[in-house]
């Protein structure tokens, strides 16, 4: 049993679809309410109806996306691809720095890790939370189908991938399937492709690491757990489906994996007393304030860190208050002396959210777990919400870097919420995989 194969996959009609940018959407987990009366307005057939539903005075919102889920099939809205295939995602986007990229991903299905297999197989960089997985799991059970792939990095130092995609599309001279720009500025080509073994070859012994979606492989393994125990010995084939979830893989080394850092913004601290709050940071910290914007210094600092061959990162944060002004703080030797005198990791070290969240948040300012926080990537929205909208504070982050992410996976250390921000998403509604045989 492979554990990486191609599937038959449930696509939008293009027979029915006028524009596609009508009814892909990001994946459900960044759609803001805003966002999603938006897409909803679009078509009626726009992904979200599904993907993320929203409950009615008759029926709940599983319901109403099984109901929704079974009449676009019955009307041929969503159509079953005829063979098994690959399919191939290009994905072209301008970045943070205005600079144009391109990012290739491969949407394929990929074993679920069972009983006494290796789970060092597939990695995760993040802990999960019930109540999203509940959803998820919600959903699922009422379409039977995994809406969205989850986005997986793997190591392919020989591009492998880059020549399969060349040779199997590119040489070709094969037209997308769907060309569509989506609601983040992203222009997204798929090709669907017939299978090729080389492509299993390619993941044979390969160690996946989760890059987006977390709470969904979750919810794959948890719905094929309660498959197993109600299934009758002679029936084994039915779960076949179920032992598979559906993904999308980029390669570390590809040029346009990005990822961003998510600043955060703290909205609300009606009890703070900032001299006490400066007296601290500045034991282990090194404060000084600044004019400009704080990003700058902390990239330059990283950049800095990156010259120098004894130390590749750098724990330095930029801070805006309210009132009070703009600084650059930076991890002194007692701070590092703090974080890692009763840890037994030797990853999470590297990781500049971690000393925020640990230092800062928990020990200096005593934030509760579930003060709100808000996650925005573009360091000068967050500098416009506390200058001139009134949060309290925001802390501005370098991102981290993908060798970070699979050296905290390889030794099961988890990065706080929200550490990472992958852009482009894979969108949702491109590839649905029905957890049938029909799709096998």
């Amino acid at each position: 049993m492979p554990l990486v194969r191609g599937f038959r996959a449930l696509r939008y009609n293009n027979n029915k679809i006028n524009d596609f940018s009508n009814v892909i959407t990001p994946p459900y987990d960044i759609i803001t309410p805003e966002i999603r009366e938006e897409l909803a307005t679009r078509s009626e057939y726009n992904f979200v109806h599904i993907d993320l539903p929203v409950e009615n005075s008759h029926k709940s919102k599983y319901e109403k996306a099984s109901e929704l889920f079974i009449e676009w099939q019955t009307n041929n809205v969503l159509i079953r691809e005829e063979q098994v295939s690959a399919y191939w995602l290009r994905q072209r986007f301008t970045d943070i720095r205005g600079v144009q990229m391109e990012r290739l991903a491969l949407l394929a299905l990929t074993k679920i890790p069972e009983g006494q297999e290796d789970n060092s197989q597939i990695l995760p960089h993040e802990r999960t939370f019930n109540k999203p997985v509940e959803d998820r799991m919600a959903l699922l059970n009422a379409t039977n189908a995994q809406l969205s792939p989850i986005f997986f990095i793997f190591s392919d130092k020989e591009k492998i991938l880059q020549q399969c995609f060349i040779k199997y599309v590119r040489d070709t001279e094969k037209r997308p399937n769907i060309t569509v720009a989506t609601i983040d500025g992203v222009l997204n080509e798929l090709w669907q492709t017939e299978w090729n073994d080389e492509l299993s070859y390619l993941f044979e012994n390969k160690t996946l690491y989760i890059a987006d979606g977390h709470h969904r492989f979750q919810t794959a393994k948890k719905i094929l757990e309660e498959k197993k125990k109600n299934i009758i010995e002679n029936e084994e084939n039915v779960l076949e489906p179920y032992r598979y979830v559906l993904t999308g893989f980029v390669a570390f080394e590809d040029p346009g994996l990005v990822i961003y850092a998510p600043h955060r913004v703290v909205k609300n601290l009606p009890d703070i007393n900032y001299e006490q709050f400066f007296e601290c940071l500045k034991e282990y910290f090194n404060v000084i304030q600044v004019e400009d914007n704080p990003i700058e210094y902390v990239m330059q600092r990283q950049k800095e860190c990156e010259n120098n061959n004894h130390k590749s990162y750098s724990h330095c944060f930029g801070l805006v208050t309210k009132n009070r002004g703009r600084f650059l703080i930076e991890l002194n030797d007692k701070g590092y002396e703090r974080i890692t005198e009763e840890e037994k990791t030797n990853a999470l070290h590297d990781v500049n959210v971690y000393v925020l969240h640990k230092l800062i948040f928990e020990e200096i300012m005593k934030l509760e777990p579930n003060t709100q926080l808000i996650y925005e990537t573009n360091p000068f929205r967050c500098i416009e919400m506390v200058e001139k909208e009134k949060a309290e504070m925001a802390f501005l982050i370098n991102p981290i870097c993908p060798e970070v992410i699979k050296k905290c996976a390889d030794n099961g250390e988890f990065m706080p919420q929200k550490a990472t921000y992958f852009f482009p998403k894979i969108p949702s509604g491109l590839v649905i995989y029905e957890l049938s045989k029909e799709s096998l």
